[in-house]
């Protein structure tokens, strides 16, 4: 069996059975490792949905796939032509979503590396992606502030909504899909019904571009962090702001819950923090290692934190 043979059958084995590769690594054993192999900027980061996958992309147009625990790389995916600001998996861990800015989404195949599928245009210039946690559909942010919502199977744009003057820089679905958040350049937050594609209301309070959104799993807490270093904290469907949390100084570029409820942030400062939503100090901060940090992301059984930044590489630990 040739490497290509190899690399595919270790990765279906991980995503798709659970088997771990021979590491002899635990989690418990694990303080902290380095993911190295990028040439730029590690703009984006995620987790599969078995917690066993971590993939990588850069500012380089690479993706890679790691296996989480070790460190080891298994997989690189090469055919962006600019930097790639989006990473999803979709559900079962057998597919990948990649968003960039050369103006396409991409729908990787991991156990052949392969793009099997690629939406968008070359005017989407994509600043975030997510992913909605049934799998049947895309959101993307748009430089020019739109914001598009495109079926996975098939690829139809169901909507392109001109959601902000400037800049639609983070979007993230409800944990039912039925709802999509997007943060722009404006400072506003606009929620939209996915089905019908129309504005449900606008969220206002932060003093600058709003860079990142996420949706706790009770369906009715929102957080955003914006270039004004603070993160907000909403309650849905209200669109009431009920915490601002500050101690980040510099922008908030990235936030992801926990199952458990607990937010992680972070930040430009090169720090990553950990919050519980209903306390004004976060309850852990940890140094980033690096000068920026552009993306954070929370495996999905709440056991391992990463993030990746300016210094070409990405690194994750266990969860504080």
């Amino acid at each position: 069996m040739g490497l290509v043979g190899r690399l595919a059958g270790m990765i279906l084995a991980i995503a798709a059975a659970g088997v771990r590769a021979q590491s002899g690594n635990t989690q418990s054993e694990v303080a902290e490792v380095s993911l190295e192999g990028h040439e730029r900027a590690v703009g984006a980061l995620a987790f599969s949905p078995d917690g066993r996958l971590v993939a990588t992309a850069s500012h380089d147009g690479a993706i890679r796939i790691w296996e989480t625990g070790t460190g080891k790389e298994l997989r690189v995916l090469d055919g962006h032509t600019n930097r790639v600001s989006g990473l999803a998996f979709l559900p079962g861990g057998r597919r990948l979503v990649s968003g960039s800015q050369d103006g396409s989404i991409r729908i990787w195949e991991l156990g052949s590396g392969k793009e099997v599928d690629r939406l968008g245009d070359r005017n989407l210039i994509v600043m975030d992606l997510a992913v909605s946690p049934d799998g049947r559909r895309i959101a993307a942010g748009s430089k020019d502030g739109a914001v598009g919502i495109w079926e996975v199977e098939g690829g139809k744009l169901l909507h392109a909504l001109r959601a902000h003057r400037t800049f639609a820089m983070s979007v993230a679905f409800g944990p039912d899909g039925r709802w999509l958040a997007s943060g722009g350049g404006d400072r506003k937050i606009k929620v939209w019904d996915v089905e019908a594609g129309t504005e449900l209301g606008t969220l206002e309070g932060h003093e600058d571009d709003v860079c990142a959104l996420a949706a706790a799993s009770d369906g009715r807490t929102l957080a955003s962090g914006a270039y004004d270093r603070t993160i907000r904290i909403w309650e849905l469907p209200a669109g009431k702001q009920v915490r601002v949390l500050s101690g980040h100084k510099d922008l908030v570029s990235a936030l992801a819950f926990a199952p458990d409820g607990r937010l992680v942030s972070a930040s430009w400062d090169g720090t990553i923090k950990v919050w519980n939503t209903g306390e004004a100090k976060p309850r852990a901060s940890l140094d980033g290692k690096v000068d920026w940090v552009y993306d954070v992301a929370v495996s999905p059984d709440g056991k391992w934190l990463g993030w990746g930044g300016w210094n070409h590489a990405a690194r994750f630990r266990p969860l504080p």
